[in-house]
């Protein structure tokens, strides 16, 4: 089946479910709807969906090079409409023409905001511009350029033309009004840092002739300025992170609250900070960007791994009763964050079980219910990594719309869904590990934008079905969570020693997990960068999660760390069959952005179980790396050099 839709979709084009994407999302449909009231190109645009798919229509796919911008150009022959009276078979079929932008200039892409009427793909290219343009540029000079332009475009025009009919720049000048009013509407803080990005749209507003358009930009203007201090970084972090004085909480024990109502209160802290993430701060986040901080997403995964922390914290008492007891209460409560669709605290839990500090309690274990272990064993196999995380990938994408939501017999306060954040964020890891940012001629790579917009778009689309929970929220237990005490990887896997010191007996007498003892989470430190560093991708059309072909089987994405670094930080490479020990250390060095010669460093392989072997020089890396699941490097400094 799956086989067979990348086969329709790749018929039908990317274009096609990019558009059919963006009619269904609530912002940019309503964007690209009050456009084609005066560019017919989004009338074009529009009857792409529509064409013919079966086995008659063919399509030629050409490159267009244009003053500063590359057109990818798809000639598609379909059927023209026929009358019930005249013969089908006599007419000669018609050629539809679809242009996507592929790479520009910035001068280039940012005037293509207001094309001319050839243009084909204006609504998805500006909702798709918005949505990245900060990873190649900064709001303030977007706002220059689409100014001056419009500017200079009326002085050659009363230059050129004085008397003649200026009622193609009236529709360039209404179409500009339209974009600044639709942009300070979706990304109102992008004109308050700085805040003269806004008084330059409001000077610019004052001076247009069109009326209409320009009321509606001064109105928004002003809704906008009431409401700066929600606008404000330091008062939305304040919002986001603020969980409650954590002073005064009187301690209670891990069983004070029933499994469930655990559940929904960590359903509804998730659904919570998931529908405040805004997405284009995962771009930043991905790329590591020191001027963008994304506090949203930030939030998130420390969240995310607080949860972690306190199941290990919680687990890890003096008696082996209590210790289990512990255990097959954090399973119970993982099992309707399930039946809730959270499955971001879900694989929070799971994580925590699965650390090293709690899995090795094998006495523990032992006397845990046996219907609860298989409950466990069941859930941490949604999270495998074979194939790509497909079992978790196909599970959201059946579980997490709307429609399957309501059809099925579950209470309207549960109708929604909270899916992992890490998911996207790899996605979007990988879009930028396998594309690079500019072309061979220095242009603008857009064709990656657009992938990065697809994975944005499709968690837009997860926002809105997260918020049609309507659950009880507990600020008392989310401020216990966050005043649990909680030890460090080390610290607590030395405490785990303690409880249960590791003997020859309890090494050879594992426990029935084994199979699901697959990438235990070491740190929870390390969980704020895994989670950002498994290949996944999106298909916007059904919410689908079906990997797209970043990775060949000639090629495969690697993890790499430096081991001199202070914080373990993983940045990824794509490495092809071809490469050898000394050109994988080059990559690994160049993305760390490190300058020192490789021949300084050497390779080493770190397995799940934290074993490290080196890699001998001048070998081929990929064959020693290609049938593993998830693997992953380090860089040591040789002896020599240490010395």
């Amino acid at each position: 089946v799956a086989r067979g839709n990348r086969s329709r979709r790749h018929s039908l084009g990317r274009r096609g479910s990019l558009l059919r994407s963006l009619s269904c999302r609530g912002r940019f449909a309503n964007y690209n709807k009050g456009m084609s009231e005066d560019t017919s190109s989004s009338e074009a645009c529009c009857s792409i969906q529509s064409l013919p798919t079966d086995s008659t229509g063919t399509q030629d796919v050409v490159e267009e090079k244009e003053d500063g911008l590359v057109f990818t150009t798809v000639f598609k022959k379909v059927r023209a409409p026929t009358d019930e009276d005249d013969n089908s078979s006599q007419r000669a079929p018609a050629t539809r023409r679809v242009r996507t932008v592929k790479a520009g200039t910035l001068e280039r892409l940012v005037a293509y905001l207001v094309p001319g009427e050839e243009s084909t793909d204006v609504g998805a290219y500006r909702a798709c511009f918005l949505a990245t343009y900060r990873t190649f540029t900064e709001p303030g000079l977007v706002v220059s350029l689409l100014i001056d332009g419009q500017k200079s475009a009326v002085e050659s025009t009363d230059a050129a033309s004085i008397g003649s009919n200026d009622e193609p720049m009236q529709l360039r000048q209404r179409n500009v009004l339209k974009l600044l009013k639709f942009w300070l509407e979706n990304y109102p803080a992008d004109f308050f840092n700085p805040s003269d990005n806004l008084t330059k749209v409001e000077v610019f507003a004052g001076g247009c002739c069109d009326a209409h358009e320009s009321i509606a930009l001064k109105e928004t203007i002003v809704n906008v300025k009431a409401d700066v201090n929600r606008h404000s970084q330091a008062a939305w972090i304040d919002r986001i992170l603020h969980t409650g004085d954590t002073m005064g909480v009187q301690p209670f024990h891990l069983f004070t609250f029933q499994p469930q109502d655990m559940a929904s209160s960590f359903t509804a802290e998730d659904a919570r900070l998931f529908q405040a993430v805004v997405p284009h701060e995962c771009l930043s986040y991905t790329r590591d960007l020191k001027l963008a901080p994304a506090p949203t997403v930030r939030a998130c995964i420390n969240h995310f791994n607080r949860i972690s922390l306190v199941v290990i914290a919680t687990v890890l008492d003096h008696c082996v009763a209590a210790r289990a007891k512990a255990i097959g209460h954090w399973i119970q409560i993982a099992q309707h964050c399930r039946t809730m669709r959270n499955f971001s605290g879900l694989r929070a839990i799971v994580a925590g079980l699965q650390s090293s500090s709690v899995y090795r309690l094998q006495q523990s274990w032992h006397i845990v219910p046996q219907d609860k272990q298989a409950m466990f064993e069941e859930l941490a196999d949604l999270f495998q990594a074979d194939s790509n995380h497909k079992t978790s990938r196909d599970l959201l994408a059946k579980e997490g719309t709307a429609k399957s939501i309501q059809g099925k017999r579950t209470p309207a306060s549960q109708h929604g869904v909270v899916p992992y954040l890490g998911t996207f964020l790899t996605d979007l890891t990988m879009v930028h590990t396998a594309h690079k940012d500019k072309t061979q001629d220095g242009l603008i790579n857009f064709y990656k934008k657009r992938q990065e917009f697809e994975i944005l778009a499709t968690l837009t689309l997860y926002q809105k079905v997260s918020a049609n929970y309507n659950l009880p929220h507990s600020p008392h237990l989310v401020r216990w969570l966050t005043s649990t005490p909680c030890l460090t990887e080390d610290e607590n896997y030395r405490r785990s020693e303690q409880l249960e010191p590791t003997t020859t007996t309890t090494s050879e007498n594992s426990s029935i997990f084994r199979r699901t003892r697959r990438s235990p989470h070491k740190t929870a430190e390390r969980n704020s960068k895994l989670i950002i560093l498994n290949r996944s991708s999106s298909e916007i059309s059904s919410l689908s999660h079906t990997p797209p072909p970043l990775v060949t089987p000639s090629t495969l994405v690697v993890r790499v760390s430096i081991s001199s670094e202070a914080n373990c930080c993983y940045k990824s490479i794509l490495l092809n069959e071809s490469e050898r020990t000394g050109s994988v250390i080059r990559s690994a060095l160049e993305k760390h952005g490190i300058t020192s010669s490789p021949s300084q460093y050497k390779l080493v392989q770190v397995s799940e179980d934290s074993r490290q072997v080196e890699i001998p020089d001048n070998v081929n890396v990929f064959y020693a790396l290609a049938s593993l699941t998830s693997p992953m490097l380090t860089l040591k400094l040789k002896e020599s050099t240490v010395q």
